[in-house]
């Protein structure tokens, strides 16, 4: 299992940075040290903030980690791969909807097989054949998805359970 926390802390001495130049109004050098300790979760907003402040990618963070791509939702996107209507990407779709409805089934997944299970079925009935116009590329779509996305961000954590 990854420790987020060294791995955060590698990349910022790596980077010649102290917690003090990482802190902002809303991340404390206290919430950083402790994140970097395993004493502390830290939101994935956050996260994302802090590393982009340091020069450093979510990808590139996992890699340097060492995930495993043990990330539920994470997994399911890269099977389902770009979505433009090509009978192969939708044959993708509908492997990874199915796999996410056997996940739930068996108890497996959580709220990431909910999701996605949820989020694929929009994206299959969503594309438009007669404009082929995306679902997810309508004004009233992005009005909602990027909410939600904020908030998975806000509500989704890592660091020491």
């Amino acid at each position: 299992m990854i420790d987020y926390g060294a791995t955060f802390k590698r990349l910022r001495e790596d980077k010649g940075l102290k917690i003090v130049d990482l802190e902002q109004p809303n991340i404390s050098r206290s919430l950083i040290g402790k994140f970097e300790r395993g004493q502390t979760r830290i939101s994935a907003d956050r996260l994302d903030k802090l590393l982009s402040d340091m020069g450093v990618s979510h990808d590139e963070f996992l890699f340097l980690g060492g995930d495993r791509s043990d990330n539920y939702i994470y997994m399911k996107l890269h099977e389902m791969g770009v979505q433009t209507g090509e009978p192969k990407e939708m044959q993708q779709l509908e492997a990874m909807i199915t796999r996410s409805t056997n996940d739930l089934k068996h108890g497996r997944g959580g709220i990431g097989a909910r999701f996605m299970r949820e989020f694929g079925i929009m994206l299959k009935y969503g594309i438009d054949k007669e404009t082929d116009k995306q679902f997810y590329d309508r004004v009233e779509v992005k009005k909602h998805v990027q909410p939600a996305v904020d908030f998975l961000k806000q509500a989704e954590t890592w660091g020491a359970n």
